[in-house]
């Protein structure tokens, strides 16, 4: 899973990759972020991508860890700690930023018109856009993934 911003793209916070995993125990997808070691919840329940998509506008989640290391190994981002110091301190204003479109594979849901989407259009140039009606039946119908 992919998250990019629709802001204006600056090189180095554009977007960021996350990974979902199905639990089957809640028939839901729950989004994980690997590289800030948390999975994150709205009203106390684990979400999926389309779930923080909507609360990282308010800032209405919770992120919970799941690790009890620091939240960001910053020894790979040694050029970058300038960034990797608002992430710290402000993590929640980061994930507004950049969860303003969600693509899985070749396929991409973000709201707002063409003009909106022109930086993801441009950047993937071509792939198909999914109106969050269409992106919800796509890849979150849970009848299509419990059998």
């Amino acid at each position: 899973m992919y998250l990019y911003t629709l802001d204006d793209w600056n090189g180095y916070d554009d977007g960021h990759m996350m990974l979902e995993v199905f639990m089957p125990d809640l028939k839901e997808w729950v989004l994980y972020d690997i590289g800030s070691k948390h999975y994150f919840t709205v009203n106390g329940l684990p979400t999926n991508a389309l779930g923080l998509y909507h609360a990282a506008k308010t800032g209405d989640f919770e992120m919970v860890p799941i690790s009890n290391t620091t939240m960001v190994d910053i020894v790979g981002f040694e050029r970058y700690l300038f960034f990797m110091e608002e992430i710290l301190t402000n993590p929640k204003a980061w994930y507004k930023r950049v969860v303003q479109s969600l693509l899985i594979g070749n396929n991409y849901f973000a709201q707002g018109d063409a003009n909106d989407r022109k930086v993801i259009d441009d950047y993937y140039k071509g792939i198909p856009y999914y109106n969050e009606q269409q992106f919800r039946q796509k890849f979150y119908n849970p009848g299509d993934l419990i059998n």
